[in-house]
């Protein structure tokens, strides 16, 4: 797969095709364009960050007014915006920080009552 960088430089590029009134598109470009976007949108909303910047573009998409959150949210728009948090949080870890500790006991970001108090 292309990096995310990538794919989203070519998202923004569709976009703006697609956005374009100047351009005569017929319907069956626009269907095709339309397509390629909702691909790319899909390749990057549901593949692991392996990057700060990959964890960034994730978080544009999901915020883009057309196909993101704002148009209507999906199942997937969770899981990736879980998947940038554990990315996030695991260098955390790495630093040795309490917040990764506590995703290795307990499978959750979020510090229950006990561990609070500890």
């Amino acid at each position: 797969m292309a990096s995310f960088r990538a794919l989203y430089d070519e998202f923004c590029l569709l976009q703006m095709v697609f956005d374009d009134d100047e351009r005569d598109l017929d319907e069956v470009e626009r269907e095709r364009i339309w397509r390629r976007i909702s691909s790319v949108f899909a390749m990057i909303n549901t593949s692991s960050p392996a990057s700060v910047a990959d964890c960034a573009v994730k978080i544009r998409l999901l915020l883009d007014p057309a196909l993101g959150m704002a148009a209507g949210v999906r199942p997937e728009d969770f899981v990736s915006l879980s998947q940038v948090a554990e990315f996030l949080e695991g260098l955390r870890a790495d630093e040795g920080a309490p917040c990764g500790r506590l995703i290795s006991e307990t499978g959750s970001s979020r510090p229950t009552g006990r561990q609070q108090r500890a």
